[in-house]
């Protein structure tokens, strides 16, 4: 005789914890740009035995300032090459 509710938790715990990897991923950003982030303390992680997770209390305070432009740059436009069409030495 199959039981249902063995298929099922007989707890659930609803975390405010995500992996920070699958943040990342959720945005298009790379390792690579979650490190800068947090290197220049743009975004608060906990590490839990040497894994990286982010609140989501933290994911909308990360995205309001973001919309409110706080990390916002001036966009940069491409240097000008010189000399363009003439044959270089």
């Amino acid at each position: 005789m199959h039981n249902a509710h063995q298929d099922t938790p007989s707890y659930v715990c609803p975390s405010n914890l995500f992996p920070f990897d699958d943040f990342l991923r959720s945005k298009g950003l790379t390792r690579t740009t979650g490190y800068r982030y947090r290197r220049d303390k743009l975004i608060d992680t906990a590490n839990i035995h040497g894994r990286l997770y982010i609140t989501g209390d933290e994911i909308k305070r990360f995205e309001a300032r973001a919309v409110n432009g706080e990390f916002a740059k001036k966009a940069k436009a491409p240097a000008r090459r010189a000399n363009r069409g003439e044959i270089l030495p």
